[in-house]
């Protein structure tokens, strides 16, 4: 069968490794386009296929594998003039599982390290006793741009010379020279003493094992057996020493040579791998000079084995679950995650209609022994899928945990009820615990004026008073009304008994976009906070252990800044009595800390993103806000906005936040790299700049005026870390056309 189209297979050479596993690794040279290719086959299907080169020689590929990585060797032409005769370095690139474009070595690796352009090269003239550097013009291929400025050419009358410089060891020269020399001959030698400074004090005859044309009278190359006495040397005070090779006058030339590259590198052809990677180590042949006798070397190359297979869980932060609702952890008035005291992190998600994690849809209550790095499916505590259900969860000091979930959604259903579970431990030592997962209890004494007309409960939150009670806070319905209740339970057993506190601890009133309430303990004292029944304003009420369980402080209004129209805000406490609380109102977030009053109000970011989300944690003494920045993102894009924090310091006020927000994961960013080929013109233009701003209709390759248009065009999207998402904002949609 076909792996691909991408090949073209009347000019490709091409290498196989298999493994034991029954696994394939397959690179192709294209030598028509002069690219390398890479694909893997698992067993079942092949991967994409991997552009490894888009200048790799015409000669030669080949391919290694352990099993679970693999090494692609090929000729690399990047940066060589053509007419050089060692116009190819012979490099490797190793590729990891799962074999996306981005699991490939980004930049080479050379076999031979003194395979390269040269570290120093100077060009002599004798008529005027001065060096002059030449090591940018030869290490690069532009034409005509070696020479001396006395003589305009490399070396033409006696005692003239070239020197190359390189800082280790090497045996071969190669060179492209637009102006032929003729007339006149070169002695090569090589430097064989030094003083202590060190500079050259004795040159040697190079021996040369082939020279076909040493007298650079066209482009050409020598070979030779590096001198056991060759010292590294300085030539013209220069601050580091260098083996240095140099090719003298020493019969006058009629015309001089110019020069446009020279490197350390002879042709290389034919190289090949044992396939399968022993001890570490690849064990490589190839081919080297174009004329006879051509030298066969090998190396040993190493290539570090893998004990495990790679995957994109490498990718920070880990998938914890998959979820078809793009709800699935909303909203910030509930805590959706707890850690219990022996390590275990607890989360609790609505997965909607998918089965990909957990194998049923719903709310699900999974776990991680790990600190987050795997995650394990604990059970599913609500099975409704068409109307979803959301947690609020607090552990104990006994690592139980107490959840509460009901939607998160206006109006009256018969199935909007407020569900109470109890996740209970055991065998705690040695960690982790076990938990059992207790029966669902609706309360149905969650009836606050006892009319029984109740429509519906949403946004139900709990928390613990020690280890006597729970309360819970929800936002209730009687078909006309929205108000906040509050109950208490009479212990913190599986099923309860639950008694009103209050029944309306917000005014009743009909907009549905109020009167969701979030609570928080601080010190002996529980708080609930909600938005005011006529304002918006962010208001609370709380008691103390000591009082009454009917008694609630009067309603008072933390700022009149904050408009709370969504469930947008957070509020946590701590055993000292400090409360701390954030709010995406709109664009901006603010912040408030109590003990014993309340701060003025502190501005976070006034570049959020709108009424989405905002959480906060604290220490007991700093505090970690976390929300939804849009600087320099387009409302366009759907990814337009990134997930941020910023630490805030005593005493709260504005000045005492970060200045800049902190990413929770670090490649959510603009691309570090963009580029867009267009293959009619077969060229690349960098759209790195213009992809990262939010001008409109800058992105267009200046060919076709577009990013993608016809058979062949590609948009590359590069970052320096793994990714796994893309978003993108057009002024111009495509039309009938197909991406791959």
């Amino acid at each position: 069968s076909n792996i691909a189209n991408t090949f073209n297979s009347a000019t490709t050479q091409f290498s196989v490794a298999g493994d034991s596993n029954g696994k394939i690794y397959l690179t192709v040279l294209d030598t028509s386009n002069l690219r390398s290719y890479f694909t893997y086959y698992n067993g079942v299907s092949w991967s994409s296929i991997m552009t490894l080169s888009l200048t790799a020689s015409d000669n030669f590929t080949s391919v290694a594998t352990d099993g679970t990585n693999a090494w692609v060797f090929y000729g690399e032409r990047s940066g060589l003039s053509s007419s050089l005769s060692g116009s190819r370095k012979l490099v490797y690139k190793k590729c990891a599982p799962p074999f996306t474009a981005s699991d490939c070595d980004a930049s080479v690796t050379a076999v031979v390290s003194s395979h390269t352009i040269f570290d120093k090269v100077w060009v002599y003239d004798d008529s005027v006793a001065t060096y002059e550097e030449e090591t940018t013009g030869a290490g690069e291929s532009t034409p005509a741009d070696v020479a001396h400025s006395s003589s305009s050419t490399i070396a033409k009358d006696s005692n003239d010379a070239i020197y190359f410089g390189l800082d280790e060891k090497y045996d071969a020269i190669s060179w492209d020279i637009s102006t032929n020399g003729s007339g006149g001959t070169m002695a090569w030698e090589y430097c064989s003493a030094v003083d202590g400074t060190p500079t050259c004090t004795s040159w040697g005859s190079l021996t040369l094992n082939n020279q076909p044309a040493p007298n650079f009278t066209t482009d050409s190359w020598i070979a030779f057996t590096a001198p056991a006495d060759w010292q590294a040397a300085k030539v013209n005070g220069e601050g580091t020493a260098y083996y240095y090779v140099r090719a003298r006058v020493s019969g006058a030339y009629t015309t001089g040579s110019v020069g446009v590259q020279m490197a350390a590198i002879p042709l290389i052809s034919g190289a090949g791998v044992i396939g399968a990677v022993a001890s570490n180590a690849t064990h490589i042949v190839w081919t080297e000079n174009a004329a006879s006798p051509t030298r066969v070397r090998y190396a040993s190359v190493t290539t570090t084995a893998s004990t495990a297979p790679s995957s994109t869980v490498s990718i920070s932060p880990v998938v914890q679950a998959y979820s078809s609702a793009t709800t699935a952890t909303q909203p910030s008035t509930m805590r959706h995650i707890v850690r219990t005291s022996e390590g275990t992190l607890h989360s609790f998600v609505q997965l909607g209609t998918s089965t990909a994690t957990c194998a049923l849809g719903g709310l699900w209550w999974l776990y991680s022994t790990d600190s987050g790095i795997t995650w394990i499916c604990g059970s599913q505590l609500d099975s409704n899928t068409s109307i979803l259900f959301y947690a609020d969860a607090r552990a104990d000091s006994s690592d139980n945990i107490y959840v509460v979930y009901s939607v998160a959604a206006a109006g009256g259903n018969t199935a909007y009820d407020v569900t109470y579970r109890k996740l209970t431990s055991s065998n705690c030592s040695p960690a982790p615990c076990d938990w059992a997962v207790e029966s669902a209890q609706v309360p149905t004494d969650l009836d606050g004026d006892a009319s029984g007309d109740n429509a519906g409960f949403s946004y139900a939150t709990i928390e613990l008073e020690g280890t006597t009670r729970a309360w819970i806070a929800v936002r209730e319905y009687d078909g006309t009304n929205y108000q906040v209740g509050v109950y208490y339970s009479d212990g913190l057993t599986a099923a309860p008994t639950w008694t009103v506190s209050q029944a309306a601890l917000s005014t009743a009133e009909s907009n549905s976009n109020r009167h969701i309430p979030t609570i928080a303990r601080f010190a002996s004292k529980i708080a609930v906070f909600f938005a005011d029944d006529t304002s918006s304003d962010l208001e609370w009420r709380y008691r103390a252990d000591a009082d009454g369980l009917t008694s609630w402080n009067s309603a008072a209004s933390l700022s009149s800044t904050y408009t709370i129209t969504v469930a947008t805000f957070s509020a946590v406490g701590d055993t000292a009595g400090n409360l701390y609380v954030t709010s995406n109102d709109g664009t901006v977030v603010y912040f408030s800390h109590y003990l014993s009053s309340w701060s003025s109000i502190a501005t976070v970011s006034s570049a959020a993103a709108s009424g989405a989300f905002a959480s906060v944690e604290t220490d007991g003494t700093s505090v970690w806000v976390v929300y939804g920045e849009t600087t320099g993102l387009s409302s366009g894009l759907p990814g337009s906005r990134k997930l941020v924090y910023k630490k805030g310091i005593s005493p709260f006020a504005t000045g005492n936040f970060d200045t800049n927000s902190t990413a929770v994961v670090s490649q959510h960013g603009t691309f570090d790299k963009v580029w867009l080929y267009d293959a009619s013109a077969d060229t690349y233009e960098d759209e790195t700049t213009d992809a990262g701003n939010t001008t409109n209709a800058d992105v267009a390759h200046s060919s076709s005026s577009t990013i993608l248009k016809d058979a062949g065009d590609i948009a590359y999207f590069g970052k320096t870390a793994k990714f796994d998402s893309i978003s993108w904002d057009l002024s111009t949609n495509g039309v009938s056309c197909e991406i791959t």
